[in-house]
């Protein structure tokens, strides 16, 4: 009996001491963005977008909420999508005038998988970006 609950407790600190070990692995974009480390251009870029950032994610969500209607307004979807291209584009004006890149992997980004594969390592049986 003793043996039994020795045993036990010995695999629960085991599995506790490797979850504790695993979660405290970077891995991903916590990877990338420190490895890449943020420049103050792209910090910036980060500051001077935040407000068209949320704009931007409310139109979404008011474009998603219309689209959820049983009849949505044509009208109404029409002007939020142009909505959402015309702060879209504000947002590329601000990206061009700070020299960040406009596509690609971009100062203080990731993208998870690039042409070296996941984050410069070979993806493991799976699709980049999966």
């Amino acid at each position: 009996m003793k043996a039994s609950v020795l045993t036990l407790l010995a695999l629960a600190l085991t599995l506790a001491v490797c979850g504790t070990t695993l979660a405290g692995m970077d891995g991903g974009c916590a990877k990338c963005a420190r490895s890449a480390g943020q420049s103050d251009q792209f910090k910036k870029f980060q500051r001077d977008t935040l407000d068209l950032r949320q704009e931007l994610m409310n139109k979404r969500f008011d474009l998603q909420r219309e689209n959820l209607k049983g009849a949505p307004d044509a009208a109404k979807v029409a002007a939020l999508q142009a909505d959402i291209a015309a702060i879209r584009a504000k947002i590329s004006a601000i990206r061009a005038q700070s020299g960040l890149p406009q596509s690609g992997k971009r100062d203080g980004e990731c993208m998870g998988c690039d042409r070296a594969g996941c984050n410069g390592q070979p993806c493991p049986n799976r699709p980049c970006g999966k």
